[in-house]
Parts: structure tokens; C-alpha cells; sequence
């Protein structure tokens, strides 16, 4: 039962350790990217990178639509045109 004590008390330690170093250098990441930062700087960039720095994904749509047919649409055009017929076809 020692020794589970002291793998208990090490692992806190040792957690402790790691969590100050993780923040110390999240916080230092973040002192370098705002140095970086200027005039011409897009707020929706900062928005971003303050959000990923906190752990939250952006909502990302879906890169690909899938057609009845299975087929992968990649491009915005053929999305644009796979989401009308289909809204067409619904719609009337």
C-alpha cells in the first residue's frame, strides 16, 4: 500500500509539473503571436487563434456533399448547383 501511495503522490507531482509547464507555454505562444499582430491584422484571425488556443474548433463546414449517386462534390460551383437541384426538386 507504500508503494501505491508514493506512484499516487509522484503522479500528482509529476501532473503538476506538466500543467505549468503546458500553460507557461500557451502563455508565452500567445505574448509571441501578439507581437505579431498589427493595424492590418484581420480580428476574425485573432478570434480564431484565441479560440484554438482555448481548445474550441471553429465550425468548419463540410469540405465535401455526397450526391445520390455517391459521387464526391468538391468544388463550391458543383455545390452550389447539387443544393439547388436538390432545393428545386423539394421546393415544387
Amino acid at each position: 500500500m507504500q508503494i501505491h501511495n508514493k506512484n499516487v503522490a509522484d503522479y500528482k507531482q509529476l501532473k503538476g509539473i506538466a500543467q505549468y509547464v503546458i500553460k507557461d507555454a500557451a502563455q508565452s505562444y500567445w505574448h509571441d503571436y501578439c507581437d505579431t499582430l498589427n493595424s492590418s491584422t484581420k480580428l476574425s484571425t485573432v478570434w480564431n487563434m484565441a479560440r484554438r488556443m482555448n481548445g474550441i474548433q471553429a465550425n468548419i463546414a463540410n469540405k465535401h456533399l455526397i450526391d445520390s449517386q455517391g459521387q464526391i462534390i468538391d468544388s463550391n460551383a458543383d455545390k452550389a448547383e447539387l443544393l439547388a437541384r436538390n432545393y428545386a426538386e423539394v421546393s415544387s
